[in-house]
């Protein structure tokens, strides 16, 4: 596999939701969540994964190529969204997952 199509996998399948097909991994608030079995794993670590990505994507982007001159903007937007509202869909509140209360 070349650098170019490892690069492809990564972005299609890390920001993706999560299909019945078992790919992607952002589920629907728009946090990168790990999955064992087919089921979310890792409670409470969506906010990290969703931020090391974010900070990945973004320095990644220093030196643009097409894809992230096409995408990168509105796939940061998307994952800085999730953190700055703190998910909230998912029926736990801030109290359950403390870490997502430090996001403003």
């Amino acid at each position: 596999m070349t650098e170019e199509q490892y690069r492809e996998k990564v972005r299609t399948g890390l920001l993706a939701l999560r299909s019945d097909a078992q790919t992607g991994f952002l589920d629907t608030p728009g946090f990168i969540v790990d999955y064992t079995g087919g089921k979310p794993d890792t409670l409470g670590e969506g906010t990290l994964h969703t931020a090391i990505a974010a900070v990945a994507l973004a320095t990644g982007n220093y030196r643009q190529d097409a894809w992230e001159k096409a995408s990168a903007n509105q796939n940061l937007s998307e994952l800085l969204d999730s953190l700055r509202n703190g998910g909230g869909q998912d029926g736990l509140s801030p109290a359950a997952l403390p870490m997502r209360q430090f996001i403003v």
